[in-house]
Protein backbone atom coordinates (compact mmCIF):
# COMPACT_ATOMS: atom_id res chain seq x y z
CA UNK A 1 0.00 0.00 0.00
CA UNK A 2 2.76 2.44 0.93
CA UNK A 3 4.73 1.53 -2.19
CA UNK A 4 1.66 2.20 -4.33
CA UNK A 5 1.09 5.62 -2.70
CA UNK A 6 4.75 6.51 -3.10
CA UNK A 7 4.69 5.38 -6.72
CA UNK A 8 1.62 7.49 -7.41
CA UNK A 9 3.20 10.51 -5.72
CA UNK A 10 6.42 10.10 -7.68
CA UNK A 11 4.51 9.79 -10.94
CA UNK A 12 2.41 12.83 -10.09
CA UNK A 13 -0.79 10.85 -10.48
CA UNK A 14 -1.90 11.03 -6.88
CA UNK A 15 -4.97 13.05 -5.98
CA UNK A 16 -5.09 15.64 -3.21
CA UNK A 17 -6.57 13.01 -0.86
CA UNK A 18 -3.54 10.72 -1.07
CA UNK A 19 -1.05 13.17 0.53
CA UNK A 20 -3.57 13.82 3.32
CA UNK A 21 -3.81 10.11 4.01
CA UNK A 22 -0.03 9.84 4.11
CA UNK A 23 0.15 12.83 6.46
CA UNK A 24 -2.56 11.31 8.65
CA UNK A 25 -0.67 8.01 8.83
CA UNK A 26 2.48 9.62 10.28
CA UNK A 27 0.78 10.98 13.47
CA UNK A 28 -0.97 7.63 13.93
CA UNK A 29 2.43 5.92 14.06
CA UNK A 30 3.49 8.28 16.84
CA UNK A 31 0.22 7.66 18.67
CA UNK A 32 0.74 3.91 18.38
CA UNK A 33 4.18 4.22 19.95
CA UNK A 34 2.84 6.12 22.97
CA UNK A 35 0.96 4.09 25.60
CA UNK A 36 -2.76 4.35 25.08
CA UNK A 37 -4.71 5.14 28.22
CA UNK A 38 -7.94 3.20 27.93
CA UNK A 39 -10.87 4.27 30.07
CA UNK A 40 -10.57 2.48 33.38
CA UNK A 41 -13.25 0.92 35.48
CA UNK A 42 -12.60 2.69 38.78
CA UNK A 43 -14.20 0.02 41.00
CA UNK A 44 -12.27 -2.79 39.30
CA UNK A 45 -8.98 -0.91 39.64
CA UNK A 46 -9.63 -0.17 43.32
CA UNK A 47 -10.55 -3.82 43.97
CA UNK A 48 -7.28 -4.91 42.34
CA UNK A 49 -5.26 -2.42 44.40
CA UNK A 50 -6.95 -3.48 47.66
CA UNK A 51 -6.39 -7.16 46.82
CA UNK A 52 -2.69 -6.49 46.17
CA UNK A 53 -2.46 -4.63 49.47
CA UNK A 54 -4.08 -7.54 51.30
CA UNK A 55 -1.79 -10.11 49.66
CA UNK A 56 1.29 -8.04 50.51
CA UNK A 57 0.25 -7.79 54.17
CA UNK A 58 -0.58 -11.47 54.50
CA UNK A 59 2.56 -12.47 52.60
CA UNK A 60 4.72 -10.36 54.91
CA UNK A 61 6.13 -8.40 51.98
CA UNK A 62 6.93 -4.83 52.95
CA UNK A 63 8.42 -4.27 49.50
CA UNK A 64 5.19 -5.30 47.73
CA UNK A 65 3.05 -3.10 49.98
CA UNK A 66 5.34 -0.09 49.68
CA UNK A 67 5.42 -0.51 45.88
CA UNK A 68 1.70 0.38 45.90
CA UNK A 69 2.49 3.78 47.43
CA UNK A 70 3.61 6.91 45.60
CA UNK A 71 6.49 7.85 47.91
CA UNK A 72 6.86 11.34 46.39
CA UNK A 73 3.28 12.34 47.24
CA UNK A 74 2.80 10.34 50.46
CA UNK A 75 3.25 12.70 53.42
CA UNK A 76 5.95 11.54 55.89
CA UNK A 77 6.72 8.49 53.76
CA UNK A 78 10.00 7.53 55.54
CA UNK A 79 8.22 7.12 58.88
CA UNK A 80 5.43 5.06 57.30
CA UNK A 81 8.01 2.94 55.45
CA UNK A 82 9.82 2.18 58.72
CA UNK A 83 6.52 1.30 60.42
CA UNK A 84 5.52 -1.12 57.61
CA UNK A 85 8.95 -2.77 57.51
CA UNK A 86 8.86 -3.28 61.28
CA UNK A 87 5.25 -4.55 61.12
CA UNK A 88 6.19 -7.16 58.50
CA UNK A 89 9.39 -8.17 60.27
CA UNK A 90 7.86 -8.63 63.73
CA UNK A 91 4.27 -9.78 63.08
CA UNK A 92 2.25 -12.38 61.27
CA UNK A 93 -0.79 -10.79 59.66
CA UNK A 94 -4.16 -11.88 58.37
CA UNK A 95 -6.13 -9.11 56.73
CA UNK A 96 -9.52 -8.61 55.17
CA UNK A 97 -10.64 -5.46 53.38
CA UNK A 98 -14.13 -4.72 52.08
CA UNK A 99 -14.84 -1.67 49.98
CA UNK A 100 -17.52 0.59 51.45
CA UNK A 101 -17.38 3.36 48.87
CA UNK A 102 -15.27 4.68 46.03
CA UNK A 103 -15.52 8.25 44.78
CA UNK A 104 -13.64 10.21 42.15
CA UNK A 105 -11.90 13.33 43.47
CA UNK A 106 -10.53 14.57 40.13
CA UNK A 107 -10.91 18.20 39.13
CA UNK A 108 -11.11 18.72 35.37
CA UNK A 109 -7.77 18.48 33.57
CA UNK A 110 -5.87 16.84 36.45
CA UNK A 111 -4.66 13.27 36.95
CA UNK A 112 -7.36 10.84 37.95
CA UNK A 113 -7.78 10.73 41.74
CA UNK A 114 -9.99 8.42 43.76
CA UNK A 115 -10.85 8.10 47.42
CA UNK A 116 -11.78 4.63 48.65
CA UNK A 117 -13.24 3.85 52.06
CA UNK A 118 -12.59 0.31 53.31
CA UNK A 119 -13.86 -1.72 56.23
CA UNK A 120 -10.79 -3.46 57.56
CA UNK A 121 -10.13 -6.39 59.85
CA UNK A 122 -6.61 -7.43 60.72
CA UNK A 123 -5.32 -10.17 63.01
CA UNK A 124 -1.79 -9.70 64.29
CA UNK A 125 0.44 -12.04 66.23
CA UNK A 126 4.12 -11.65 67.09
CA UNK A 127 6.48 -13.92 65.21
CA UNK A 128 8.95 -14.30 68.06
CA UNK A 129 6.54 -15.27 70.84
CA UNK A 130 3.53 -17.41 71.43
CA UNK A 131 0.91 -14.95 72.40
CA UNK A 132 -2.58 -13.84 71.99
CA UNK A 133 -3.84 -12.73 68.61
CA UNK A 134 -4.69 -9.04 68.47
CA UNK A 135 -7.62 -8.05 66.27
CA UNK A 136 -7.98 -4.62 64.76
CA UNK A 137 -11.13 -3.37 63.11
CA UNK A 138 -11.78 -0.02 61.57
CA UNK A 139 -12.28 2.01 58.46
CA UNK A 140 -9.38 3.00 56.27
CA UNK A 141 -9.50 5.84 53.79
CA UNK A 142 -7.17 5.47 50.81
CA UNK A 143 -6.41 8.41 48.53
CA UNK A 144 -5.30 6.96 45.21
CA UNK A 145 -3.99 8.55 42.02
CA UNK A 146 -3.47 7.21 38.51
CA UNK A 147 0.19 7.39 37.44
CA UNK A 148 2.20 6.09 34.50
CA UNK A 149 3.00 3.04 36.64
CA UNK A 150 -0.65 2.37 37.45
CA UNK A 151 -2.69 3.34 40.50
CA UNK A 152 -0.66 4.42 43.53
CA UNK A 153 -1.74 5.26 47.08
CA UNK A 154 -1.00 8.87 48.03
CA UNK A 155 -2.44 8.78 51.56
CA UNK A 156 -3.79 6.30 54.11
CA UNK A 157 -5.90 7.38 57.07
CA UNK A 158 -5.50 6.39 59.92
CA UNK A 159 -1.87 5.35 59.66
CA UNK A 160 -1.64 4.11 63.25
CA UNK A 161 -3.74 1.13 62.10
CA UNK A 162 -0.49 -0.37 60.74
CA UNK A 163 1.61 0.05 63.90
CA UNK A 164 3.36 -3.17 64.92
CA UNK A 165 2.55 -4.91 68.20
Amino acid sequence: MRILVLSLLAAGLATDAAPNKAADAAPNKAADAAPVQAPRDMNREMARLVREMQLALEGGSARALLALIDSAKFDDYPRFEDMIERLMRENTIRAHFASVSTASKSPAGSPERVQAVLDSEMELSRKDAVGQVVRRRGQLVLDVEATRRGWRITNITPRHYFEPL
